[in-house]
C-alpha cells in the first residue's frame, strides 16, 4: 500500500510513475511502477506492514511480497516528501531522466536517475535550496518551477525571482499561484477543501 502520495507524475518518455509517498513518523519515499515491470500492476508498496524499507512501528514484520522504494529518507533530513517530475526538457540535455523532489519542510531540491530499478546520480542541489515549503514542482514542457508556499506578499517576490531566473537560462518563464496564507492542509478548516489533489500551490 502507499500511505499518502504527494504528488506523482509519469516520465513523458518512458511512461513510469513516479510516486512520492509521505511517511508517518520516520521516513519519507519514492516509488517507481515501471512500465517495463507491468506498471505496477500487482505490486504493495508496504504501507501499513513497513515504513520505507523499515517494519513500520519498530520491531520485526513479514515482508514477504513487499515492494521496497526506490529511495528513501528519514525525518534527520525532512519531514514530508514532495513529489517532483522527470527532467526531460530541451535546454539541459545533461538532465535528462533526472528526477526531482523536495521536502516541504526543509526546502532542499536532490534528484536521481531510476536505472534498472536502482536510484542513480543522486544530487543535492544546494543552489536551488530555498529555505521556504515546497508544495509542488511544475512543468509547461521545457523549464521546472518550483511552487513554493508563503504568506501574503512575499509571494509575488518569489514568483518574480523565478522568472528572472529562467529568462536568463533562455527559458520562458510561466507562473500560476495562488496569494491565500493557508497552507492547504487545513486540518478540518470548515469551508476549506481537504480532499483536493491540488490545493493551494
Amino acid at each position: 500500500g502507499l500511505r499518502n502520495p504527494w504528488r506523482f507524475s509519469f516520465d513523458r518518455q518512458t511512461g513510469d510513475l513516479y510516486i512520492a509517498d509521505v511517511g508517518q513518523g520516520d521516513r519519507e519515499e519514492v516509488n517507481v511502477a515501471s512500465q517495463t515491470n507491468g506498471g505496477g500492476k500487482g505490486l504493495n508498496y508496504g504501507w501499513s506492514i513497513a515504513e520505507g524499507t523499515s517494519c513500520y512501528g519498530g520491531g520485526s514484520c513479514d515482508r514477504t511480497g513487499l515492494t521496497d522504494p526506490v529511495l528513501e529518507y528519514t525525518h534527520a533530513s525532512g519531514c514530508s516528501i514532495t513529489g517532483g517530475y522527470v527532467y526531460r526538457g530541451a535546454a539541459i540535455p545533461q538532465l535528462a531522466g533526472t528526477y526531482f523532489y523536495s521536502d516541504y519542510c526543509s526546502g532542499w531540491v536532490r534528484s536521481f536517475r531510476h536505472i534498472n530499478g536502482v536510484a542513480t546520480s543522486q544530487t543535492s542541489w544546494s543552489a536551488l535550496d530555498t529555505g521556504r515549503n515546497v508544495a509542488s514542482f511544475g512543468e509547461d514542457g521545457t523549464p521546472l518551477a518550483l511552487g513554493y508556499h508563503t504568506g501574503h506578499w512575499e509571494i509575488g517576490l518569489l514568483v518574480r525571482a523565478a522568472a528572472e531566473a529562467l529568462r536568463g537560462r533562455g527559458a520562458i518563464p510561466f507562473a500560476a499561484y495562488v496569494s491565500d496564507p493557508c497552507d492547504g492542509r487545513t486540518q478540518g478548516t470548515t469551508g476549506m477543501f481537504d480532499s483536493l489533489a491540488y490545493r493551494n500551490d
